[in-house]
């Protein structure tokens, strides 16, 4: 199965926002067999998204990892992942100091409140 069925299915499914869309139409959307379908959704699964697969009513997206590839998509340049940056612009600059290649995106699951970066405490 190629990741582009992964990265359709996808894409297909958040554009539905929350509601359920047959098998028998993701196929036809998609342009491959229901088997492919369940494939690919399970393939999504095992990477943390959480679909819900209902008889008679098909698949629905309920969340997932916003940052794997097959939700950026293909990016010509390299991805840095970090859990938790203090700043990610700061980040980026110092990549591009250390010569990473143009276009390097950085990208963070969470960022530290800008007081606790600079090092304060609570008053």
């Amino acid at each position: 199965m190629a990741s582009t069925t992964r990265q359709a299915l996808l894409q297909a499914l958040s554009a539905a926002e929350g509601a359920y869309i047959s098998g028998q139409q993701l196929a036809q959307q998609l342009g491959v067999s229901r088997a492919a379908v369940h494939k690919a959704a399970a393939a999504l699964t095992a990477q943390g998204y959480a679909l819900e697969a209902a008889s008679r009513r098909g698949y629905r997206l309920l969340g997932g990892d916003p940052f794997c590839a097959e939700a950026v998509g293909p990016y010509p340049a390299p991805v840095q992942l970090y859990d938790t940056l203090e700043s990610s612009n700061r980040t980026a600059k110092l990549l591009a100091l250390e010569g990473a290649a143009h276009g390097t995106l950085v990208l963070a699951d969470a960022a530290l409140p800008a007081r606790q970066a600079k090092g304060c405490t609570a008053r």
